[in-house]
């Protein structure tokens, strides 16, 4: 079953998990759940979560060492928060200290306590109200043990009479008991400080010499053991859990058990309110005091990951759905975490804020790689990519090998999407990545000819580095795509890899880590043009998050920043803490919405212009209109930092032009891509007509012209469309792989173009 295989930390998560303070308390007190009610005036409910957990809420807080309260984590900035002032108060000003009644039926069982000390009137009153017949057995004339050394003998008794108000039990005063064995009883508990003989599985005996406390936290924790054993017939072990109960008051908190580290992020000075008469507090000055509370809990994913935060999933919520979607109840529920799991940008920062490194991540793109050997993975969320790898590395595929033989012009061998050509040895090669050259196929080629003048045996490679793959859960075809890098690699004698994308980096890093690879950023900052060193104002550097462990590159592209004239004002987010702009894993196909969220909200961090070192990044960006630029637009000087990001067809041509462009510059033969649009049958391109507003919509549905003309020839050729009356538009329809694609037209014109009026695709399949 899935996730019993891999969990990626997911079951140390702490979300939920005690708090340091809970932690430190002999009672386990929920404090985040007793002060919240506190910070919000609900004294009434605060004095019921401390007294189900206390039992004895006016004996307890004047007994209790707090030390909880140096677990705080305030402690150390401005002071704990004062807990033990806290119960005072809710005790002293709750409406009404009686104790709930509760319709129980009678049980058969019978309870002896030896000792009405404070650990043995603990364990009657966890008893008495479950209705167990409970009997008391006291050799003094008085109950409360030593609590005359820590309080007035009227404080304990009434709150002994209080708080057993509506319970029965026999207290027997006056009335030693020799032996154990002698009480014919279903289990005997012995309060703390007796020493009797006898032995038996029936017979449970509180530890000597406790504090008050200690000695109340067995008294409530004698009720799971005994009751365990009443149930079981044998003792409980260490580890053994009773229903839901892990845990509980009188026992050591069990190892492995998550306790709440704190996000210190999330302190701010707030000095301790000081009682004003100096001993307790009013209802005013312990509401101010809970405030301080930031109610210890660990939420750094669901901080810092807007998908996680959307769904409200954290670890061991999601764990479950994720497996309900692995091992789905058909008919009730279906695959219902698919979407979230498309989702899922890969940046990492899950896994970096987490205390206890749980990789939500990793988690979802294992589950991709077996939902897709399930078959069960959705692929209309990766088809565009995967087919978009498929032409990266086919009709865009180049490399260019200076050390090759039998190049036109003595410029080097070129490879277009066959075998390698030219196979001499180089030192280094430069491998742009596949999206970088779709945003400007400059920055390719101009970068190229820098390197190229540096070291004149570097060659080119254009291609993917398979990611598309890796995110769609696709492992075969992903392996397919490393074998043939490493094949290249290989055949080029080993070298040097010089890496312009970060994602692309971070691919090779996981899956290729025997070649030796660097960005080109820290190359480039060695040759600087200083002439273009002049005042340009201020900007920001956004880090792609596949950057965040390079810090090399990080500090490169901000020395880069500074030397072309720019004032850096470091964004709140950012290095190690780098969020992804929405594009990375393709995740915008599975929820467009969330991913233009992010994007608008990682654009209002401040309103300098953007400074980054991902063409994916920059385009965004610019789509949503927040000014940005490409380091490369600095060091080539070709671009503002408002210029339009491509449509995703134009992507597609210019990397037809970038192939050309450099087969031309440095020999070989060009092969025609296509460019202009496929051919209808009669040798003729069709030509469409696309308004601005149309053509990014349809980039923003991955939706391309040529699949559009597609459409158009088939509709025109088969005959097979739609005829709008009221506009005299023509409408048809074409499967295109697993995409059913739409096209709304105006009849040609005379020069053969068509209109395009709308288009738009799904998955239905239409029957004719």
């Amino acid at each position: 079953m899935y996730g019993s295989r891999h969990e990626n930390n997911l079951s140390l998560c702490m979300h939920d998990g005690l708090a340091p303070c809970s932690a430190e308390c002999p009672f386990g007190l929920d404090m985040r759940s007793f002060v919240e009610r506190l910070q919000r005036g609900r004294v009434d409910a605060a004095y019921r979560i401390y007294r189900n957990a206390v039992v004895f809420p006016d004996i307890v807080w004047r007994v209790c060492p707090a030390q909880c309260q140096a677990a705080c984590e305030r402690r150390e900035m401005d002071g704990a928060v004062s807990l033990k002032l806290l119960e005072q108060a809710c005790v002293e000003f709750t409406r009404s200290t009686e104790p709930i009644a509760f319709n129980v039926p009678q049980k058969e069982q019978r309870i002896a306590i030896v000792g009405a000390g404070l650990s043995g009137m603990t364990c009657a009153l966890k008893f008495a109200p479950k209705k167990y017949d409970v009997t008391i057995f006291e050799k003094t004339g008085a109950i409360g043990g030593g609590l005359s050394a820590y309080m007035p003998e009227e404080v304990y008794m009434n709150e002994f009479a209080r708080q057993f108000g509506n319970e029965k039990y026999t207290l027997h005063l006056n009335t030693p008991v020799e032996d154990l064995l002698s009480l014919q009883y279903d289990a005997v508990y012995v309060s703390s400080g007796v020493e009797l003989p006898g032995e038996g599985l029936h017979i449970f005996r509180c530890p000597p010499d406790l504090a008050p406390v200690h000695m109340i936290a067995d008294g409530i924790g004698s009720l799971h053991e005994i009751e365990w054993y009443l149930k079981t017939g044998r003792r409980r072990q260490p580890g053994e859990i009773l229903g839901e109960t892990k845990w509980h008051p009188g026992e050591a908190v069990a190892e492995g058990t998550p306790i709440v580290v704190l996000d210190k992020k999330k302190l701010s000075h707030m000095p301790v309110i000081a009682p004003a008469n100096g001993e307790s507090y009013t209802k005013e000055e312990a509401i101010d005091e809970a405030k301080r509370c930031v109610l210890c809990d660990c939420t750094a994913c669901l901080d810092y990951c807007a998908l996680l935060r959307k769904y409200r999933m954290y670890p061991p919520r999601l764990k479950e759905e994720v497996e309900l979607t692995m091992n789905p109840v058909t008919l009730l529920t279906g695959r219902e975490a698919l979407r979230q799991i498309s989702s899922c940008s890969q940046c990492g920062v899950c896994k970096q804020v987490c205390p206890v490194g749980v990789d939500v991540g990793d988690y979802f793109l294992r589950t991709r790689r077996e939902l897709h050997d399930a078959g069960a993975f959705p692929p209309a969320f990766h088809d565009f990519w995967l087919r978009d790898m498929a032409f990266a590395n086919g009709e865009a595929r180049l490399l260019v090998n200076p050390a090759g033989t039998g190049a036109a012009s003595g410029a080097g061998a070129v490879a277009g999407s066959g075998a390698v050509v030219g196979s001499g040895a180089v030192a280094q090669v430069f491998f742009p990545g596949c999206q970088i050259g779709g945003s400007d196929p400059r920055y390719v080629s101009q970068t190229y000819a820098r390197l190229l003048e540096a070291a004149p045996d570097t060659a080119l490679l254009l291609r993917c580095c398979g990611a598309p793959a890796i995110w769609a859960g696709d492992s075969g075809l992903h392996q397919g795509e490393l074998a043939a890098i490493r094949e290249t690699w290989q055949a080029l004698g080993k070298p040097v890899f010089l890496l312009a994308c970060p994602s692309c980096q971070k691919m090779f890093k996981d899956y290729l880590p025997e070649i030796e690879c660097r960005m080109i950023y820290g190359d480039l900052l060695a040759h600087v043009d200083t002439r273009q060193m002049e005042g340009r104002g201020e900007a920001s550097v956004f880090d792609p998050c596949a950057s965040r462990y390079d810090e090399g590159t990080q500090q490169a592209v901000r020395q880069l920043a500074i030397a072309y004239g720019y004032t850096l004002e470091e964004l709140p987010y950012g290095k190690d803490e780098a969020r992804c702009c929405s594009w990375g894993a393709q995740s915008f196909t599975a929820d467009p919405v969330l991913a233009k969220t992010d994007a608008q909200s990682w654009a209002a961090w401040n309103d300098t212009p953007y400074i980054t070192y991902c063409t994916n990044c920059r385009d965004i960006f610019t789509r949503e209109g927040k000014p940005c630029m490409h380091i490369l637009d600095l060091v080539l000087g070709i671009n503002s930092e408002s210029r339009e990001a491509p449509t995703a067809t134009m992507r597609r041509h210019n990397r037809v032009a970038l192939k050309q462009g450099l087969t031309e510059i440095y020999g070989g033969q060009i092969m025609d891509m296509g460019d202009a649009g496929r051919d209808d049958g009669d040798g003729e391109a069709i030509k469409l007509l696309i308004s601005d507003e149309l053509s990014r919509a349809m980039s923003e549905a991955l939706i391309l012209e040529e699949e559009i003309r597609e459409v158009i020839r088939y509709c025109e050729s088969s005959g097979k469309k739609m005829m709008n009356r009221s506009t005299g538009h023509f409408a048809g329809h074409l499967k295109q792989g697993i995409i059913t694609y739409w096209a709304e037209y105006a009849p040609a014109e005379e020069d053969g173009t068509y209109h395009l009026i709308n288009a738009y695709s799904h998955r239905l399949v239409m029957e004719e």
